[in-house]
């Protein structure tokens, strides 16, 4: 049996030369993605309160934790409110947003290659 509390999940993280460089709590990021999330969603009609809300951010988890926390953030918001919102307006109108996006998500890569 360990002795002392089980620690807590973590990553870690290295510079460009692969030399460790810090310690990202994954609980945290996960706390702090979703509540980012909800905050950027919120603020979607307002490009001056969604920079803002990037910087503070930034200022808040660090430099280490944001690529963490900005995919994290980036996953709940499209699997969660915009798959949402895609399918009412898929159900409810005959636009098909969903293929629409698809075909200019083709279209993109195509440009990008």
């Amino acid at each position: 049996m360990p002795n002392g509390p089980e620690p807590r999940p973590s990553i870690l993280t290295v510079g460009s030369d692969g030399t460790p460089n810090g310690v990202v709590d994954v609980e945290k990021v996960l706390l702090d993605a979703h509540a980012v999330a909800l905050e950027l969603t919120a603020a979607s009609h307002d490009p001056n309160a969604f920079d803002a809300i990037l910087r503070r951010l930034r200022d808040r988890v660090g430099t280490e934790a944001l690529p963490f926390v900005l995919l994290t953030a980036l996953r709940w918001i499209v699997l969660e409110p915009l798959n949402t919102a895609i399918e009412i307006v898929d159900n409810a109108t005959t636009l098909k947003m969903r293929t629409s996006l698809q075909t200019a998500a083709t279209s993109a890569r195509k440009r990008l290659t």
